[in-house]
């Protein structure tokens, strides 16, 4: 999956959660549709289709139908969250230390 920027037709920038094969998920494209009528920012919406990637792409890899998720299936999803983002802290961390760290100074 993957975030989509478009152009609208009055020059607005938009966003959208497409699959693999291009196609747009369409609960999260009506969810964001929904709420760009409802007024919201460009970056908040971009934010919140960010969000929603990440929750499809744990139920895709749990081969799971969003409409049929439990309690349990959410707080499954917040510590796959979890991993994940240690994780890209981490690699961003380890990217980092091939920079020679400053010497520590004494206070």
């Amino acid at each position: 999956m993957k975030i989509v920027q478009v152009k609208t037709g009055d020059e607005r920038t938009r966003y959208y959660l497409s699959k693999d094969d291009g196609s747009p998920v369409v609960p999260v494209l009506k969810y964001l549709q929904f709420k760009d009528n409802y007024g919201l920012a460009r970056n908040t919406l971009r934010m919140q289709c960010i969000h929603l990637k990440h929750f499809f792409t744990y139920m895709e890899e749990c081969e799971k139908d969003y409409q049929l998720i439990t309690i349990d299936d959410l707080s499954s999803f917040i510590a796959w969250l979890k991993i994940h983002l240690l994780r890209r802290v981490w690699l961003r961390y380890a990217s980092n230390q091939s920079i020679s760290p400053r010497p520590l100074t004494q206070i």
